[in-house]
Order: C-alpha cells, then structure tokens, then sequence
C-alpha cells in the first residue's frame, strides 16, 4: 500500500515538522501560505516523487482537512492513482508482457527463442513402442532442438499473433541399438543387425529443418494459450551408428534422402512470455511414396524459452 503524509503547514507550521528527518522528507515551501511536507519511508524514496502529481495529492488532501488535527493522510492501494500522466500505467500482468516485447520507442522488438523437447512417432494412432516395431524410438535421446527469432504482434491487449523463423534439428533415437537402416532397398528399410562381431552402443535417425510458425495466442493474465501452424523445409537427414568391434569403438553417419522435403502440422502453446510449453504434431507422414514405413507421423513435446 502506497501511503502519502501531506502535512498542511498553515496554523502552525513548526508543530508537524517536527520529529522528521531532513533524509526522508521533502519540504515545499509555499510564499505567504505555508508548507508541504512529502515523507518517505526512507531517503533512498525520496526521489520517486517526481513521478506524481502532488497537485492532485494536495487537492485530495483538502478535501479531508480538519482544522483541529492540523494534517491529512491519504493512501493508495495500487501506487498508480498520483501517477503523473506522463508516467507508465501497467494496470495487469498483460499489460507487463506487452511492454516486454515493445522498445522503448513502442516498435515491436525481435527476441531470441530457444526450443528443447523430446520427439517420438504415431502409426495409425499408436506409438511402434507400443506395436513392438522395430523402429521403436528411445525417448530420452529423442531431442529436438531449436534456435530461432521470434516476433509477438499484438492485436489487442489479449490476444496476439506469435510468429518465428527457426532451424531446428530432429533426432530419433532407437529402441535397438542395433537398428540399421537399408537407403538402397524399396521402400526403405529397417533391419536388425545381428553380427556377434559388432557389440552396438546407439543408433538414431536426424533430421535438420529451417521453417515459420504463426500462432494465434489469447493471453488471461500471466497466462497464454496458442495454437497454430507451422512449416519447415528439409536441409538434410542422416543416420548414426556407434559399435564397437574388434577392440576399437567406431561411428558411421550415412547421409541420404531418406525423409520429405517438407514437413507441416499443428503446434499448441501454454506458458508465459518467458517459458511456454509446447506440443507438435505433423500432419504429413515422415516417409512419403513408400520410402518408409507408412503413416508415420513425428511429434514432439517439449519448452520453449524467449530470451530478452
């Protein structure tokens, strides 16, 4: 609570003055009609008494002054109803996001974003875990990361669009460490590898994409909820082995064509202006005309961090 001390000097200035401090008080002296006292807490709050209107305190404070107690206190809840005009008003915690993303000259300012999740696959409504495919990914290993610029355009003071550019890079790790993928064969194909020569520590499948999101976000206090689109071109996709064999560890990594070029689906969104959760879910298969195995479609949950 903000409480001003508005001591009215005019019948007998020296009675009110006395028991403060030159450090916490701020003297207005007033030719032929007395004095104003401002008290702070401390000196150290001195100074930001310049961001109200003293005026308005003193009309108010008349309003209530009785002759016989010589001073009036008034007090304001929110430290905002004295603010001058000129000085910010952030009346919610919306308000607060919106001035987060605005520069000091109110034009919309980029920010950093960083994703980090974990990224499986659906087959015809269930996980190849749970088929005992042998295409089962490991989720923990699974990561998605992604690094990009974002940009808010708010059209009003709840909802707003979010928008971003981002590389990002899909890995897939599998259950079977021993999992080998066959590039020549058609459709694609995974196979088991069961030389007792080789001793497998991980095998994964990695995609890289650059791509855009647009997505529609309604804010409700420190709170936002979006969902939206998003769309990324393929830059590469590559397979990665590591084995061991004969007493020395090996890694292979085998580029190829193996996935789409391009990739879109839904994207769904809950957090605040620093960290929002968020889930994916592509609409297009992984594999297209029959590269691969058919309907399988990634997903991927995870965060997403904007940097100031």
């Amino acid at each position: 609570m903000k409480t001003y001390l508005i001591f009215l000097l005019i019948v007998i200035p020296s009675v009110c003055y006395a028991g403060y401090t030159p450090g916490d008080t701020l003297k207005i002296i007033i030719k032929d009609e007395g004095e104003v006292l401002l008290i702070a807490d401390d000196s150290t709050e001195v100074a930001g008494f310049e961001k109200y209107d003293v005026n308005r305190m003193v009309e108010d404070a008349l309003k209530g002054y009785d002759a016989q107690k010589k001073s009036v206190t008034i007090s304001d809840n929110t430290g905002e109803v004295y603010l001058k005009d000129t000085t910010s008003r952030r009346k919610s915690k919306t308000s607060i996001w919106y001035d987060k993303t605005m520069r000091k000259d109110g034009k919309l300012k980029i920010k950093p974003i960083f994703d980090f999740g974990i990224n499986g696959w659906f087959q015809n409504g269930k996980t190849p875990n749970n088929q005992g495919k042998d295409y089962a990914v490991r989720y923990w290993g699974s990561w998605h990361v992604a690094l990009g610029l974002g940009k808010d355009l708010y059209l009003s003071d709840k909802f707003l669009i979010e928008t971003g550019l981002s590389f990002s890079w899909y890995n897939f790790k599998f259950e079977h460490d021993n999992l080998r993928i066959d590039n020549q064969s058609d459709p694609i194909e995974f196979y088991l590898d069961t030389d007792p020569e080789r001793n497998y520590k991980k095998s994964k499948l990695t995609v890289a994409y650059f791509g855009a999101k647009i997505i529609p976000t309604f804010t409700i206090y420190t709170l936002r909820f979006g969902a939206g689109m998003y769309g990324d071109f393929k830059l590469d996709d590559y397979t990665k082995i590591k084995y061991s064999e004969n007493g020395s560890t090996s890694k292979r990594r085998d580029h190829g064509n193996r996935v789409g070029s391009f990739r879109y689906g839904l994207r769904v969104e809950m957090g605040s202006s620093d960290i929002m959760y968020f889930m994916t879910y592509d609409l297009n298969p992984l594999f297209p005309d029959g590269r691969g195995p058919d309907n399988l479609h990634p997903f991927t949950f995870g965060f997403t961090f904007f940097v100031d």
